[in-house]
């Protein structure tokens, strides 16, 4: 039943909770995003890194039981994805992931196995940023030039 007293169907019940769940995932990868430019310094600090990083864990773990599973690892790594602009994961994708982050293999993800992920997502976006800054006068030099064409 909802709050109003009406049945609700299991299977929305369920979908709200994934959706909600894929939210809160979503918000804890954005937080990288807006790390983006302080990567840098995030990477350099391991005191940083591990901070941040036991933040995303704590809004990715959304079960709360201390650890990242299959489920989660894979909502995760979409998001981080759909961040950078590619293919979501295949499910191939994600087992491997899930394999290289289990340093324990005891099938799920802790705190400090998922911080090599976080550092993973931070260094390319840092690369991405550094790729942006070097792109940008050689863009800024075809403007002018483009403009002083257009002078003559």
């Amino acid at each position: 039943m909802d709050a109003g007293g009406r049945s609700t169907p299991v299977g929305d019940t369920v979908d709200d909770a994934a959706e909600l769940k894929r939210a809160q995932i979503r918000m804890a990868i954005r937080s990288i995003e807006r790390k983006a430019s302080k990567a840098g310094d995030l990477l350099a600090s391991a005191e940083d890194l591990s901070k941040f990083s036991g933040t995303v864990f704590r809004n990715v773990d959304v079960d709360s039981t201390g650890y990242v599973e299959f489920g989660e690892l894979r909502v995760c790594l979409e998001e981080i994805c759909a961040l950078f602009g590619l293919e979501k994961p295949s499910q191939e994708d994600v087992e491997t992931s899930m394999k290289d982050l289990d340093k324990d293999m005891n099938g799920k993800v802790s705190s400090d196995e998922f911080e090599a992920l976080i550092k993973q997502v931070l260094e390319g976006m840092q690369e991405l940023h550094q790729a942006d800054v070097a792109q940008a006068p050689a863009a800024d030099m075809a403007e002018m030039a483009e403009g002083e064409e257009g002078e003559e």
